[in-house]
């Protein structure tokens, strides 16, 4: 277990940068998610070992290393720029880490070589390497060193599509087989699916949510995680109460909500949001509730989907609507099509 007991870190003007209680499991693979600014990477320069916080204790397995030097603790750490020697061979490169810490172990240097295939460029010069090659460099020589914990900073941002799933396919193959505890900061949804374990997103200095993988239908904790995420519609209106049913009304448009909002006093201010994949094309003659009437404003064609901006007739909203292109529509929508779309009940949150 690797145990954060409430940690603050303060920038020398005394602002709060990062302020947290939380646990990582070992042997799985967390991903922190966040905006810029948001404390993710002084996250993982306090487990590294290279700041110290303001307060606050680090317990790894057990036992307090918060004032312990960054090599005598098991953590490796990859910094986006990697920080390999452009001098050296990347044979050299490894090397240098186990002479660092006393450890020799060839064997397992030319068998991490060959799994993660830079074996043929142990006598090559850092320079004349790619970036997924460079990466892959430097996770061997974390690992060589004989440290239980990798924490990778970005480690996909600057690699093409194919290098990245690659990468990522390596990442998850090397901690199953090496029983490591993985701790990534990222701020790419799709990679962070792709590899983790558990998703923290950590906003403002402070984790607003944890989520365990795989998971059928994500909902957002609240309104700063949505936020950070996209996809999601997000509306600002009141609760109100007429003839036995509960609505969410605001500025012209009018939504029922489910039964569980009648809890909230009438005409309380809320957000609600809906994820933009889950907005419904019907037909007129279609008895749904919550149908609603408007214009296609805009239209974006993406990889793997369509955009379609729609604004509901009578109001100033414009919703998004992600269409997956495998969804088959005679005729395909057209910009200033007038057209009907559901807001299904179950699948409008409540965000504060």
């Amino acid at each position: 277990m690797i145990d954060l007991q409430n940690i603050q870190y303060k920038s020398t003007k005394g602002e709060t940068l990062l302020e947290l209680d939380h646990q990582f499991e070992l042997n799985q693979f967390h991903v922190i998610l966040g905006p810029s600014g948001a404390g993710k990477t002084i996250l993982l320069e306090l487990l590294a070992g290279l700041v110290q916080p303001t307060q606050g204790e680090l317990i790894f397995e057990g036992t307090k290393v918060t004032n312990l030097f960054p090599e005598v603790r098991k953590f490796g750490y990859l910094p986006q720029d990697n920080v390999l020697f452009p001098h050296l061979t990347v044979r050299q490169n490894v090397e240098y880490s186990l002479k660092i810490k006393g450890i020799h172990n060839q064997t397992l240097v030319e068998e991490l070589a060959n799994r993660l295939k830079i074996n043929h460029l142990l006598d090559r010069k850092i320079d004349f390497l790619s970036g997924g090659e460079i990466q892959r460099v430097a996770l061997v020589r974390s690992i060589v060193a004989g440290n239980k914990v990798l924490l990778l900073d970005e480690p996909t941002a600057a690699l093409d599509p194919a290098l990245k799933n690659e990468l990522c396919y390596l990442l998850k193959e090397i901690r199953e087989l090496y029983q490591l505890t993985i701790i990534m900061v990222t701020h790419d949804i799709e990679v962070a699916y792709m590899v983790g374990d558990q998703l923290v997103f950590l906003i403002d200095g402070q984790i607003q949510q944890t989520t365990q993988l795989p998971v059928v239908k994500f909902i957002p904790a609240n309104l700063k995680v949505a936020q950070f995420i996209g996809g999601y519609n997000l509306i600002t209106g009141q609760i109100l109460f007429t003839n036995q049913q509960v609505s969410f009304e605001t500025n012209g448009l009018k939504l029922l909500v489910e039964d569980g909002y009648k809890t909230i006093p009438p005409t309380t201010e809320i957000t609600l949001g809906i994820s933009s994949t889950a907005l419904n094309l019907v037909k007129t003659n279609e008895d749904l509730s919550n149908v609603v009437q408007g214009k296609i404003k805009r239209i974006l064609q993406k990889q793997h989907s369509v955009l379609l901006f729609f604004e509901p007739n009578h109001t100033n909203f414009l919703f998004e609507i992600e269409l997956n292109h495998q969804t088959r529509l005679a005729p395909p929508p057209q910009l200033g099509d007038e057209i009907y779309v559901q807001f299904p009940e179950e699948n409008l949150y409540l965000l504060n």
